[in-house]
């Protein structure tokens, strides 16, 4: 016989065997996991299977049940869970947003291209543009942010002088004849500039972040306090706490005003209001932990292990502490910030940034999921520039995407929520939802009104439903047919695509595949 074709399920999660004699691997040592842990697993599994983002909740509880064979865990406290933390319904009438407890300042401004309006409350500002622009065109140009961040993860490497200390940028192609021809260093510690445009732009706040004794600018920071600051917020990845720093850092020496203004026009809230609608503190989570949405240790999962409506306590430890070492570092800083706007800095530089960096005409963009314009970031992501994708007409609003485009719309949707507080509806949002329904109507009908009658022994064979209509990605669209290609017994590769890293090197990209796949056996 031939070769035929067979699908099977690929599950790479740690299980306990099934012990003999048990039905469905239960065990006396089976466990209930917290809510925190079912809404971080069904979190990760999302992201590590998009597919089952779509799924009805019976396959999705399978999932989960498969994924944590000791977990003891019915269907009825899985369900309740799910809908308890808005993962399973995002119905506006219910799910909580905090779009409201935004603040939007009714700033102005404008060039000969694009202007800044106020929409409403509800929107805020928007981007408009001054003139028409065909597709690809520059719209503008931002030569850098507000003040520059270097990635917190690079600070090892700044502070041992293999990195450059303002872009981060790694030094194992500058000599050491061309660091002392163009006096690239620092006199007193090890930092070193990758070039006189970063070392001018730098050098000032370096000066007076790590070697204000030497200035006699003590009175407004302390040098080795600083350097505590930044060890905490190295220790909980707290990026955003760090940006502050340097942030209030630049005000201070700004003679002009202008950063100081620049931040007081940005829309804010306070990172306490933002927290309370993380969907999971796991490594899973839609909470943008990277850029630093909230403290979370070196492992990957954040300090909150217990939680209630309110507030999470470890959270709270880590705020103050974070705010204590930060006044430490700047003598002054308590006389007009206090915790409560030390955390609304926090969530301000969360909902404005841009891989890292606050830019000012950036941040008056608003949300499209099927946006007009897109952003080209130079290496080291210091220049900004916005184009066209598509032609813009004179006092049209412009629009960037905020998440993937390619994330299915529930996705994006938990995306916007849990990260920028609202849920959007876009024409494309509508449409897709308008397409499929998660759960056919008596399926959700039997979990809003029999949740209680509902328990672990449910066996109910529901089909995910999915949209026929949903975009496709060009590469799964160039996917070879397997049939085709047994019928002619050649061998074949799948198509990664490839991207150029921020030094200039090509790489592959990685590819997420479903859990399900086909598989050619030789019946023989």
């Amino acid at each position: 016989m031939g070769l035929t074709i067979k699908i099977e399920t690929l599950n790479d999660s740690d299980q306990a065997p099934v012990q003999e004699g048990v039905e469905d691997g239960s065990n006396a040592q089976d466990v209930a996991p917290t809510e925190e842990e079912i809404c971080d697993d069904v979190v990760l599994l999302w992201k590590e299977e998009p597919g089952t983002e779509d799924a009805t909740i019976q396959h999705l509880y399978d999932r989960i049940r498969e994924r944590n064979s000791t977990w003891k865990l019915s269907a009825s406290r899985f369900r309740n869970i799910l809908n308890q933390h808005h993962l399973y319904d995002t119905d506006l009438e219910t799910v909580s947003l905090y779009k409201e407890d935004i603040h939007f300042p009714k700033a102005v401004d404008s060039n000969a291209k694009v202007k800044v309006e106020f929409i409403d409350d509800e929107h805020g500002r928007g981007l408009f543009a001054e003139k028409d622009f065909t597709k690809g065109q520059i719209i503008l140009k931002e030569n850098k942010p507000i003040v520059f961040v270097p990635p917190l993860d690079k600070l090892f490497f700044i502070s041992n002088g293999k990195a450059c200390a303002r872009c981060g940028k790694a030094l194992y192609d500058l000599t050491q004849q061309k660091i002392m021809v163009h006096y690239l260093d620092c006199e007193v510690c090890k930092a070193i500039w990758c070039s006189d445009k970063c070392k001018k732009a730098h050098a000032p706040l370096h000066e007076l972040l790590y070697h204000s004794w030497r200035s006699n600018r003590i009175d407004i920071l302390h040098a080795g306090n600083w350097k505590r600051f930044v060890n905490y917020c190295e220790k909980y990845c707290f990026t955003a706490a760090f940006s502050i720093g340097l942030i209030y850092g630049s005000m201070l020496l700004d003679s002009t005003g202008e950063v100081k203004e620049q931040w007081d026009v940005l829309a804010s809230v306070s990172q306490r209001v933002r927290i309370k609608l993380r969907d999971a503190s796991g490594i899973g989570s839609t909470f943008n932990l990277m850029n630093g949405t909230i403290a979370h240790t070196e492992d990957g999962s954040d300090n909150g292990a217990k939680k209630d409506d309110d507030e999470n306590a470890d959270d709270e430890i880590v705020w103050e502490k974070c705010y204590e070492l930060f006044c430490g570092a700047f003598p002054k800083a308590s006389e007009e910030i206090d915790l409560e706007q030390f955390l609304t800095m926090i969530g301000t530089f969360n909902i404005n940034q841009y891989n890292g960096q606050i830019y000012h005409w950036h941040s008056f963009m608003n949300h499209d999921c099927e946006p007009n314009a897109y952003i080209e970031q130079a290496e080291e992501h210091e220049e900004l520039k916005l184009h066209a994708r598509k032609p813009i007409k004179k006092g049209e609003q412009v629009c960037v995407t905020y998440v993937n485009p390619l994330h299915g719309v529930r996705l994006r949707r938990r995306e916007l929520r849990v990260n920028w507080g609202f849920l959007c509806q876009c024409d494309r949002c509508r449409n897709e939802l308008s397409t499929f329904e998660r759960v056919p109507n008596s399926d959700k009908e039997s979990v809003t009104t029999n949740l209680a009658k509902v328990d672990s022994d449910d066996t109910s064979d529901d089909t995910p439903g999915r949209s026929t209509d949903n975009r496709k990605s060009s590469m799964r669209e160039a996917q070879p047919d397997l049939k085709e290609i047994l019928k002619n017994g050649k061998e074949f590769e799948l198509d990664i695509p490839e991207t150029v890293d921020t030094q200039g090197n090509v790489r592959k990209t990685s590819v997420r595949f479903d859990s399900n796949v086909f598989v050619a056996v030789d019946e023989r």
